[in-house]
């Protein structure tokens, strides 16, 4: 029996997953004006580290998380706590459009490249989330690093759902001081498991 035959000459029972495969097409979006702290609040409610910018109705751009660090980072670290609290203050009240940086040149893919297609476009252009659209269509959904990464790892909800996570815990930090001759006691012992035999 001949198998259909796909880019990469791979079977399509072998076929790498696709970006419409993943996408979400349920998007959060803010306003080029809106403020950092509006934004800050949003990502926080609905648990997602960024979204599509929009103007007029038209997507403009994506604002990630690590925009608003560059905008944090901007406060200076031997200012005065008065001088922090004012800087950061300012940052609050900032619009979206002076902070993202994919304003106007929003990265896009579309629906039909897979997964490791888009894993690597948004490793070299060090993006955590594309815009996904067709060749001739609006905006269909936002693909994530997340998205690619758990699913080329070959991780899915049910998968997660079956992981012992008490065999990961690193436990309770203990409460306390130490004495120092513990700790480098301790830490030498750490180090000394990592060794390897000469």
């Amino acid at each position: 029996m001949a198998f259909l035959v796909i880019a990469y000459g791979l079977p399509l029972a072998f076929r790498l997953p696709m970006v419409k495969d993943h996408l979400s097409s349920s998007v959060i979006s803010v306003d080029v004006e809106d403020d950092l702290k509006t934004v800050a609040q949003l990502l926080s409610r609905n648990r997602i580290t960024g979204a599509p910018v929009v103007e007029d109705g038209t997507v403009i751009g994506i604002l990630s998380r690590n925009d608003l660090l560059r905008a944090i980072c901007t406060v200076p670290t031997d200012a005065s706590d008065q001088a922090k609290e004012e800087s950061l203050d300012k940052i609050r009240g900032t619009k979206v459009w002076k902070v993202c940086q994919d304003i106007g040149k929003p990265l896009s893919i579309l629906p039909e490249a897979s997964l490791l297609e888009a894993t690597k476009l948004m490793t070299e252009r060090k993006f955590n989330r594309l815009m996904v659209k067709g060749q001739y269509s609006s905006m269909l959904g936002i693909i994530s690093s997340t998205d690619t990464v758990f699913s080329l790892l070959g991780c899915d909800a049910a998968s997660a759902r079956g992981i012992d996570t008490s065999l990961h815990k690193f436990g309770n930090l203990p409460s306390g001081t130490r004495d120092s001759s513990e700790d480098a006691e301790s830490s030498a012992q750490v180090r000394g498991r990592g060794r390897r035999p000469v």
